[in-house]
């Protein structure tokens, strides 16, 4: 999550667990999708995180919300097939599996946003 728009939830983990424990990195980039993540899933996994929190999916049920959006969406990010939460579904468990393979973290999966929070 960039957290450019909203609260930047791991700000908010860093003060309120001590930034002298933890080392957060925050490797969220403003606009991704799903797909994207597990596309640039390396730069993470070469951390050797201990924890992983996992928080993408607005701007996929975006694009599910429009046709404009989601035409606009799979040209420039790439995006290989339609918006369905079938390919939500896939690319999450993708990513959770690739995290399990190539790393020792533990990874949680946060709820998305309320659309307009």
């Amino acid at each position: 999550m960039r957290g450019q728009i909203s609260s930047n939830f791991i700000d908010v983990l860093a003060e309120r667990m001590g930034k002298d424990s933890y080392r957060f990195v925050n490797q969220g980039v403003a606009g991704y999708e799903a797909y994207n993540v597990l596309m640039r899933l390396d730069s993470a996994i070469n951390l050797k995180p201990d924890y992983v929190l996992i928080l993408v999916g607005t701007n996929d049920v975006t694009a599910t919300l429009s046709p404009t959006i989601a035409r606009l969406s799979r040209l420039t990010k790439k995006i290989p097939q339609p918006h369905t939460a079938q390919f939500y579904r896939e690319t999450i468990f993708q990513i959770v599996r690739t995290l399990k393979e190539k790393t020792s973290a533990k990874v949680g999966l946060i709820s998305l946003p309320i659309l307009g929070e």
